[in-house]
């Protein structure tokens, strides 16, 4: 029976130190997020169709995101990657296509799916390494310390 309460122990510490890995404040969800926010934005910024011609702000110049809020600029840990509301429109209809297309646009279809498909490994080995410096006390988001989401 002393084995089986000893065994029940080591259980519950590994647990706890899987839990104490996994559970991440806000802020530290954030860091890790942006990281992967930025390789996405620049495989995206590359993969974006350029038109030099163009007057006025391009959809390359027009990629943006807040570290740590969504879309609706709430402070969740999340980072959304996406072109303003002025460009947002246009980036859709250019990634999927209108009735009418040039050679030139045929060739761009669906440059937004290349770009997140070529940026997925990138995006997930920043964002593991991001992971690896806040769990071994490396992040610069307070994870050293408890905050009040923590309890």
């Amino acid at each position: 029976m002393a084995d089986d309460n000893d065994f029940a122990g080591q259980l519950e510490g590994w647990y706890n130190q899987i839990v104490k890995r996994a559970k991440l404040t806000t802020a530290q969800k954030a860091e890790i997020n942006t990281a992967g926010a930025k390789v996405f934005e620049e495989v995206l910024r590359e993969e974006t169709p350029y038109n030099p011609n163009r007057k006025g702000v391009h959809m390359r110049d027009a990629i943006t995101f807040v570290p740590g809020k969504n879309a609706d600029n709430i402070p969740n840990g999340a980072t959304d990657v996406g072109w303003d509301k002025d460009h947002a429109y246009i980036a859709r209809i250019m990634n999927d296509g209108k009735k009418k297309m040039s050679p030139k646009e045929q060739a761009q279809l669906h440059f937004k799916d290349h770009a997140v498909e070529k940026a997925r490994p990138l995006v997930l080995a920043a964002k593991a390494e991001a992971y690896r410096r806040i769990v071994n006390g490396g992040g610069n988001s307070g994870s050293g310390t408890k905050s009040a989401e923590d309890n």
